[in-house]
C-alpha cells in the first residue's frame, strides 16, 4: 500500500496551525485582560485623586465648622445638665 505524502502534508499543517491558533488566541486574550485591568486601574486612580480634591475642601471645612461649635459649647456652656433644662 502506498500512500501519497499529501496527506500527511495536510494533517501536519493542519495540526500546527490549530496549535498556533490556540497559543496566540490564549496570549492575544491573557494580553487585552491585563492592559484592560492596568487601564482600569489609572482610570479609578484618576477618578478618585479626582474625587478627593474636590472632597478633601469640604470635610476641612466641616471639621473647622464643628470644631468652633465644640469650642463655643464648651465656653458657654459651664454645667451640662444645664442643656436639658428648656429655659436655657
Amino acid at each position: 500500500m502506498m500512500q501519497t505524502i499529501r496527506p500527511r502534508f495536510l494533517t501536519v499543517i493542519c495540526g500546527v496551525s490549530l496549535t498556533l491558533t490556540l497559543v496566540f488566541g490564549s496570549l492575544c486574550v491573557f494580553l487585552v485582560d491585563r492592559s484592560e485591568t492596568e487601564i482600569a486601574a489609572k482610570t479609578l486612580t484618576g477618578r478618585a485623586i479626582h474625587a478627593s480634591t474636590t472632597l478633601n475642601p469640604i470635610f476641612m471645612q466641616s471639621e473647622d465648622i464643628v470644631h468652633y461649635i465644640g469650642h463655643t459649647i464648651e465656653h458657654e456652656v459651664k454645667n451640662p445638665q444645664d442643656l436639658r433644662n428648656k429655659a436655657n
